[in-house]
């Protein structure tokens, strides 16, 4: 009796297995990026960027030349999943969803009220990842696409990966998901910070000029190269474009974070011995800020001591700061209170243009209460522009670089 079932078994197999349902490479077309703009009436422009598998590459690698890498199209339609069908009217071939890594958001579009129902209308479809790169273009999405030039990367979805991962570790920029947006959208009483980006160049002005992330897009001053500038952040709360961050707050509001650990990000502070140079230098953040909440009062009491490492990388001005303990300890004094005093205009700038704290310290905030409906009731995103804050910033110097001490003589 069981060899027959077994018998009957392997029959079964026989006819359930082929590969009826199969998908030929050359046969299928992947989004890999999708732009989003205000359409006419409710309508919404959808530009869907999308890779050809056999375009781009040489024939060592068995793809089809001639064919180019990738195609954009933009439609409008009332969603941003409507219009999937509607590609086969001019694309050949299988439209697949599963690939896209990059949402591109016009400011326009994203200062608006539709955005939070397109997202949740694009969650619906079973294809669309939750890690999906959330950009916010100065221009449309559509010319912002169709203007990113990569001159190293022959694909675009690499350029977008490859950026979302180097910007991530250098610190200009969030950890930017779309699930995260839609998480904080849904708690309402987190700002998420979405990438600021744009293909239009501005020139930088006034004491900007020169500095290394006290940028917005298209102020660094560059010659060359693609056009397209990735830096700071889109701030939106409750789904909706309220604001934005240069490079360097951006850094400073990761570093507010108190579970949030960078990679190295460089930055540049003023000479305390010689003034009009710069001390550049790589910190580091390796291990949890320190986070202390009191909310026995109506407004919030918040303390928070931030410790970084800091990397000597270059002395401009020729001071020689490695053989002077006295010109390290004023070093690491200057630094601290730089650090301090940015971090309290940004936390300030928070409370009243923003009234709202991307931080993450909503997170701490819930522990402190035993029931949701007690943590509803104290209502922290009201009470978070009263709160009165204390920022402490502790230097560790470690190094100075291979080159122990400076070149040459101290520039007058």
């Amino acid at each position: 009796m069981k060899f027959i079932k077994l018998i009957i078994f392997l029959i079964i197999v026989l006819f359930i297995s082929g590969c009826w349902d199969r998908s030929e490479l050359e046969r299928q077309a992947y989004i890999v990026a999708i732009g989003l703009d205000q359409g006419r009436d409710k309508n919404v422009e959808v530009t869907y960027l999308i890779a050809n598998p056999q375009g781009g590459g040489g024939p060592e690698v068995g793809t089809a030349q001639g064919e180019p890498p990738s195609e954009v199209i933009t439609l409008e339609v009332p969603d941003i999943v409507a219009g999937l069908d509607l590609l086969n009217a001019t694309v050949p071939r299988e439209i697949n969803f599963g690939h896209i890594s990059t949402l591109i958001i016009s400011e326009k579009f994203a200062r608006g009220e539709q955005l939070i129902y397109n997202l949740d209308a694009a969650i619906r479809e079973r294809q669309t990842g939750r890690k999906t790169f959330v950009i916010v273009s100065k221009e449309k999405a559509s010319d912002f696409i169709r203007g990113n030039k990569p001159l190293l990367e022959t694909r675009a979805n690499k350029f977008y990966d490859f950026m979302r991962i180097r910007l991530k570790k250098i610190g200009i920029v969030g950890p930017a998901k779309l699930h995260y947006l839609l998480k904080r959208t849904e708690s309402k009483d987190e700002l998420f910070l979405a990438a600021y980006a744009t293909v239009a160049k501005k020139e930088g002005k006034g004491k900007k000029q020169g500095y290394e992330d006290d940028y917005l897009p298209g102020e660094i001053p560059k010659k060359g190269g693609n056009p397209t500038q990735i830096i700071g952040s889109a701030v939106f709360k409750e789904g909706k474009m309220v604001g934005r961050l240069t490079g360097e707050e951006t850094r400073l509001a990761l570093l507010l974070r108190p579970h949030y650990k960078t990679a190295s990000m460089i930055f540049t502070f003023p000479d305390p011995i010689s003034k009009g140079y710069r001390v550049t230098m790589r910190l580091k953040k390796h291990r949890d800020s320190e986070l202390k909440l009191d909310l026995s009062e109506d407004d919030p009491n918040i303390k928070t001591t931030i410790s970084i490492v800091a990397h000597i990388l270059a002395i401009v001005s020729g001071n020689n700061y490695t053989d002077n303990l006295q010109k390290q300890e004023l070093l690491k004094k200057s630094i601290e209170d730089s650090l301090e005093n940015k971090i309290k205009d940004l936390i300030d700038k928070t409370q009243k243009d923003f009234r709202g704290e991307p931080f993450l310290w909503v997170l701490e905030a819930r522990k402190k209460f035993t029931t949701f409906s007690e943590y509803r009731n104290y209502n922290w995103i009201g009470r978070y522009p009263y709160a009165k804050v204390e920022v402490k910033v502790e230097v560790d110097l470690k190094g100075f670089g291979k080159q122990v001490t400076p070149t040459g003589h101290r520039i007058d």
